[in-house]
């Protein structure tokens, strides 16, 4: 699972998910990109990358679970109204 902290005190805000495969469940999250209202997540035992909604984590969809081996981080950026992952 996620684990949501305050950047300035280090204080536990919540957790995000569970363990899993199903929207929303995650298997060894190594990598989160935040850009915009989205949260892109990248699991290494998944093989995906799942993209979140903002500010309530609301699984919106996953991609890469067929081309992906073991992904570790990732990157992010706009192009044409869209990200690029």
């Amino acid at each position: 699972r996620l684990v949501l902290y305050r950047g300035d005190t280090g204080e536990t805000l919540r957790g995000i998910g569970s363990s899993g495969s199903d929207a929303g469940q995650f298997e060894r999250p190594n990598g989160i990109f935040v850009i915009g209202d989205r949260a892109y997540v990248v699991e290494r035992d998944n093989r995906r990358v799942q993209v979140l909604g903002l500010p309530d984590f609301t699984p919106l969809g996953s991609f890469g679970s067929e081309q992906l081996q073991k992904p570790y981080g990732l990157w992010v950026r706009e192009v044409d109204g869209g990200h690029e992952v």
